[in-house]
């Protein structure tokens, strides 16, 4: 339903929500995250998903790079889209946590 999509435009997508996750889980299911902006963000991944919608997951304003740190404790990162993709966010979720 979901996939990985490394070059995609996140143009136009803004915050929808949290998820509290491991960033060792996902980067032992997904790989590494693209860069952030290295300032705010110090990661982000990008998904397509059903209907053209699109999702995004980062963190934000840690301090320090939780994806260096390969983190296996929870912490909450934030779920970005667009209009097209409110709709499939609980599903979303549920499937990072199921990686």
């Amino acid at each position: 339903m979901f996939k990985l999509n490394k070059d995609m435009d996140i143009g136009g997508t803004y915050l929808l929500g949290h998820i509290t996750i491991s960033t060792a889980q996902l980067m032992s299911a997904l790989g590494s995250p693209g860069p952030g902006d290295g300032s705010k963000t110090t990661g982000e991944y990008g998904f397509t998903g059903p209907n053209n919608s699109r999702f995004t997951l980062y963190d934000w304003k840690y301090g320090y790079n939780v994806w260096d740190r390969r983190c296996k404790d929870p912490l909450e990162l934030n779920v970005g889209g667009d209009d097209a993709s409110l709709p499939y966010l609980d599903s979303f979720r549920a499937w990072l946590r199921n990686l």
